[in-house]
């Protein structure tokens, strides 16, 4: 069924929605690391999760803020978010924010940003470590604001100098919003040079 998700406004006093999957790396504040990443297969049946909002406080910084946080070995399908809310910080995105060898597929989102300024961004997702499938997926972004923020995946963390089409391939997938920002880009901010296929955005930068 669709799952009105509204109510996480007010969870973890008022910080919102715990991202499933944690990839939080060294934290200057605590010392502490943790890493548990989601690792397997989550189909949405096209079904539509409404109105779930991300308030990371300011000293989670290092925190990676999405429906799933961090995800490896994986495989997500068939998602459609909106009216998502989200005040992003490091890596942040609607549906991911960091993957590694992981295919996402017909997946959709709506995300609309609080911050006056943020990292690594994007809508759909915030960084892709070495491997990542991205096929047939949209996001509309609203007020995107920060360093290496792009409509669909805010940086390729894939060595730049690696031209082999096979670490990340993006393939009918489009964007539309607005974004601002100094390292910025409607489909993809900076990291790599993969080849995409029949993409395209319609997003003010």
């Amino acid at each position: 069924k669709d799952i009105d998700a509204s109510e996480t406004k007010d969870w973890r006093d008022g910080k919102g929605f715990p991202p499933i999957g944690i990839c939080e790396y060294y934290n200057t504040q605590t010392g502490l690391s943790n890493v548990k990443l989601f690792c397997g297969t989550y189909d949405g049946d096209n079904h539509i999760i409404f109105g779930l909002n991300f308030y990371p406080s300011e000293t989670e910084c290092d925190d990676y803020y999405a429906l799933f946080g961090g995800v490896t070995n994986s495989c997500l399908k068939n998602i459609i978010l909106e009216d998502v809310t989200m005040r992003a910080t490091h890596v942040c995105a609607a549906l991911a924010a960091r993957i590694a060898s992981t295919s996402i597929s017909n997946c959709h989102v709506n995300i609309t940003f609080t911050q006056e300024d943020g990292a690594c961004i994007g809508g759909l997702v915030g960084a892709i470590d070495v491997f990542g499938e991205i096929i047939c997926c949209s996001a509309k972004v609203k007020d995107l604001k920060g360093g290496e923020s792009g409509g669909l995946v805010g940086r390729l963390l894939t060595p730049s100098s690696n031209l082999d089409p096979s670490y990340i391939y993006i393939k009918k997938c489009y964007t539309e919003g607005n974004i601002y920002g100094d390292w910025v880009g409607g489909l993809i901010s900076s990291g790599g040079r993969q080849p995409m296929e029949d993409c395209y955005s319609l997003v003010d930068m």
